[in-house]
């Protein structure tokens, strides 16, 4: 299994998945297919579940030729975070593993030529005298190239030899970890709200300082965020027409309560996208989605607080 990714955005954003991640849980399942790589990791209360669908063309490239229909690597996730953010300005990164090893391959380096990379693979799958053939032409054409390369070169010199930054290769050890990914069912939710990313950051961050939990009511009007203590009281009352979309089943009005702990945690991943999408349903876990492009996204769910103690900001609310 080789992957790479060229884009660092990609990989800052690769980076941060790993970096938050952490305070879920210590270690990680990487979960490969031909199509795919898939996380699943849920905080030791279970509470929280974060699901991480990465599609194989996320990727600038994406091997897998493993004859098993999955590759399970067990990581550290904190180590592995820190590995990842030693990549320096400009250096692609690129991930590999054989079935069977105890170690995953990590290594940054100047970009390669993605295509050349395809051509050689393919070569490789042609009879001996045309790889031959394909191999002494490719060879012709890097010295043509170098000849025509060589005074661009010697211009830039200096510059580029003080700018350049050391390849680097990590070998990481896996964990042997039994896997127990859950099944997850699919539902249509009662409502769905999305919002800028960093919005549901400041409010989450400003909830916090009145209260654990935070109420979330959901009418066919608007959406109301309420915490309230000892220390005093915050609303936040939204109006459809001031979120970036709002859907809710005829009918349906929910009040239901969940930790800004864990909100806080899940908002760590803003960084992801720019926009993100709540789902709320009775007695469901709300949703909480990232998309990082049509195909590819992170998700995460988040129990409801059964303690019924809310009465009291009830009874507030009504007056």
């Amino acid at each position: 299994m080789k992957l790479i990714i060229q884009d660092k955005n990609k990989i800052s954003k690769f980076a941060t998945i790993f970096q938050y991640a952490k305070n879920f849980t210590e270690t990680i399942i990487l979960d490969f297919t031909q199509e795919r790589l898939y996380i699943q990791s849920m905080d030791k209360a279970h509470v929280c579940l974060l699901e991480l669908h990465l599609q194989n063309d996320w990727f600038d490239l994406y091997e897998y030729e493993d004859e098993k229909e999955n590759l399970f690597v067990g990581v550290n996730n904190e180590l592995f975070y820190k590995i990842i953010n030693s990549k320096q300005e400009e250096q692609q990164m690129k991930i590999e593993y054989e079935d069977g090893s105890d170690t995953i391959n990590l290594s940054f380096s100047e970009k390669e030529d993605l295509e050349e990379l395809k051509n050689a693979k393919n070569a490789k799958k042609k009879n001996a005298k045309n790889a031959k053939k394909k191999n002494a032409n490719n060879k012709s054409k890097k010295k043509g190239k170098e000849k025509q390369n060589e005074k661009t070169k010697e211009k830039e010199g200096e510059k580029k030899d003080k700018s350049k930054h050391f390849s680097k290769s990590f070998e990481m050890k896996t964990f042997d970890i039994e896997n127990q990914l859950l099944g997850i069912p699919e539902y249509d939710y009662s409502v769905d709200l999305i919002l800028p990313a960093k919005v549901c950051v400041s409010l989450s961050q400003e909830l916090s300082m009145f209260n654990d939990n935070v109420r979330i009511i959901c009418s066919q009007d608007n959406v109301e965020l309420i915490a309230s203590g000892n220390t005093g009281k915050m609303k936040v009352n939204m109006d459809i027409d001031d979120v970036i979309e709002y859907a809710i089943e005829e009918g349906v009005q929910l009040d239901i309560t969940y930790s800004i702990q864990y909100f806080q945690l899940m908002c760590q991943f803003h960084k992801l996208a720019d926009k993100v999408t709540l789902g709320f349903s009775e007695n469901l876990p709300m949703t909480m989605m990232y998309e990082l492009d049509e195909t590819s996204s992170m998700k995460f769910y988040l129990a409801p607080v059964m303690d019924d103690g809310n009465e009291e900001d009830n009874n507030e609310e009504e007056d």
